[in-house]
């Protein structure tokens, strides 16, 4: 089953349980229809979300990207910035700084990335470097920067700006320019037992079963309308069907 498929069935599943479950406390098949449909469209926002986070995780994270640029050296660090700046807006590069048209503002830009935290000796440097190239606005991008030094850069006659490292990483991201890690964590495999946790789980949640979870459930929830015992048959042909859901998606077993 392709992924349109299995998208179906997951959509599937879930409007036929909530409606079930909504008729059984609510015995109106207008209002269970209308729970069923927002239901639906709670879920699947939800899950787009999950899966958009799911994304930005496989990227490295903030430190990481932090002691990767530290690595690669301030050269390397501000062709990599330099390269997300518009021809037209670039004015000069001298690593570790470029000044910028950036939102309408003559700007210098500092590569401060380092395996130390941003001193005032830094601040310095950037300082006298804005004034020989007149700029109105310092933007230092770097790791760590403790509170006293933003006081410090408070107290100048020129703008500086700290954006955290999560907001760089984020601008990367979007700008797909993340610097590819340095790090390896492959190296070191733990050791799995014969029969693991995920092996039970693959086998409870195979894609093979998927229609035998999908017919037992739904003839158990459509003899819940008929039979006398109501809640055994829909908590039953709920749990087959939710069964169904998940080894539908089980991609995302294969993934752990």
């Amino acid at each position: 089953m392709g992924k349109f498929g299995d998208k179906l069935v997951f959509s599937i599943v879930i409007i036929f349980i909530v409606f079930v479950w909504s008729y059984y406390f609510t015995s109106n098949y207008l209002i269970s229809v209308l729970i069923s449909i927002l239901s639906f469209i709670i879920i699947r926002i939800f899950l787009v979300f999950i899966k958009s986070r799911r994304k930005s995780l496989k990227n490295m994270n903030t430190i990481e990207m932090c002691k990767t640029f530290a690595f690669l050296g301030i050269n390397e660090s501000t062709k990599i910035f330099s390269a997300l700046i518009p021809s037209e807006n670039l004015m000069s590069i001298d690593p570790p700084y470029i000044v910028a048209m950036v939102s309408n503002i003559n700007t210098l830009i500092h590569i401060n990335f380092k395996f130390s935290k941003t001193n005032e000796d830094d601040i310095a440097k950037a300082y006298r470097k804005a004034k020989k190239e007149k700029v109105d606005r310092v933007i230092v991008l770097s790791s760590m920067t403790d509170r006293n030094i933003l006081v410090f850069s408070k107290s100048l006659d020129i703008k500086f700006e700290f954006p955290n490292s999560r907001q760089v990483r984020k601008f990367l991201i979007n700008a797909n320019a993340l610097p590819n890690s340095i790090f390896s964590y492959g190296s070191i495999q733990k050791i799995k037992n014969q029969f693991s946790f995920k092996d039970i789980l693959n086998s409870v949640f195979s894609r093979h079963r998927i229609k035998y979870y999908f017919f037992s459930g739904t003839m158990l929830l459509v003899m819940s309308f008929f039979a006398p015992i109501k809640l055994y048959y829909i908590i039953m042909g709920s749990f087959l069907l939710v069964l169904a859901a998940i080894s539908s998606m089980s991609l995302f077993f294969s993934r752990y």
